[in-house]
């Protein structure tokens, strides 16, 4: 009996170790599943903070976008700080209509990514470009001969008209501003091969495509065709050549630049499209040409001078704004959701 008793005692202190042993098991158990589980719920939580802060990117991109003149050109970008998190924000795809916010938010290490695309409508043409010749101030055409089709116009100063024949209007002091132009615009949609940082010459005898972005001065020798356009951040001088030839691609203008144009002597050229200079033009501008026609308008920041020409031809082209405008703020119409043909303004990246 007492045999029996002591086997008794063994089994159950057995069975009790063994119950131990599962209840240990079974804590172990639930505590894994919890930590796991709130694991879980804080990766969750930190997914869903990084959404909001992505799109909390889009509304910073957005204010960017519409204030002001409207910045696309915000490829720079902006990273902000928020409690535990972060955005991303830049922008990519620009056009002169169209624009893709990229947003990247950020908490404990989880990301979330979202990108949404606008579009801007085109504007009104601003008012400059309604004259074949404006001019910030005095508009001088001495001694000059030839045909001006369509009108001319100068800011807060007077027109000496010379012997040309003016078949529109003559408007001095007309107080109409020259517009300026967003010359990264032009920067970043010419090829590469064409981007020059020390001037550039277009030799003589050549013919160039395409557009073309010179960061200093750009010089025209004679017999040259330029089917495309000239941006320039220094003078454009074509002095003393002849057989010149510029027909841009629309919607690009003829020849740009950020300070002047020089074309003394200029003869037996075609130039069509917008010839814009925004610096101080007074130094010889268009003096001494012969046998030149311009076809769409010509704009000068400051005096416009075009004295002893003989044989000239400026006719306004009323499509202008379809040609040269591009990248002027002024013309700039309102900024508004782009759906990309129904799949959405907005979507997430992954």
């Amino acid at each position: 009996m007492k045999t029996l008793l002591r086997d008794n005692r063994g089994f159950s202190i057995m069975i009790t170790m063994v119950v131990i042993m599962m209840l240990a098991t079974l804590a172990f158990t639930s505590m894994s599943l919890f930590v796991t589980d709130t694991h879980i719920t804080q990766e969750e939580c930190d997914s869903t903070q990084a959404f909001y802060l992505a799109a909390a990117g889009v509304e910073c991109a957005l204010e960017e976008a519409l204030s002001g003149e409207g910045n696309w050109n915000w490829s720079s970008g902006l990273t902000k700080t928020m409690n535990e998190g972060s955005f991303t924000v830049y922008f990519t795809g620009q056009s002169v209509s169209t624009v893709t916010i990229n947003s990247t938010g950020t908490c404990n290490g989880k990301t979330r990514k979202i990108g949404c695309s606008l579009k801007r409508s085109p504007g009104e043409l601003p008012e400059a470009f309604h004259y074949a010749i404006h001019a910030g101030n005095t508009v001088n055409m001495n001694s000059s001969e030839g045909i001006i089709d369509g009108s001319v116009s100068s800011t807060e100063g007077t027109i000496h008209e010379g012997e040309m024949e003016i078949l529109g209007e003559v408007t001095p002091y007309s107080g109409v501003s020259l517009p300026l132009f967003d010359f990264t615009g032009y920067y970043r949609d010419t090829p590469p091969e064409h981007r020059m940082t020390e001037g550039f010459t277009f030799e003589s005898g050549q013919t160039y495509s395409g557009l073309w972005y010179i960061d200093g001065n750009a010089y025209v020798e004679d017999n040259v065709t330029i089917e495309g356009s000239v941006i320039c951040t220094g003078n454009i001088n074509l002095a003393q050549s002849e057989g010149i030839t510029i027909i841009p691609t629309k919607p690009y203008p003829a020849i740009m630049t950020a300070q002047n144009i020089i074309a003394t002597n200029l003869s037996n050229s075609y130039i069509e499209g917008l010839v814009y200079a925004a610096g101080d033009v007074n130094n010889n501008l268009l003096n001494h040409l012969s046998n030149v026609e311009f076809f769409g308008c010509l704009c000068a920041g400051n005096t416009f001078n075009m004295n002893n020409a003989e044989n000239v031809r400026i006719t306004y082209d009323p499509e202008i704004g379809e040609i040269g405008v591009l990248y002027c703020p002024e013309s700039y119409g309102d900024i508004e959701p782009d759906d990309n043909g129904g799949a959405g303004w907005w979507r997430e990246e992954y």
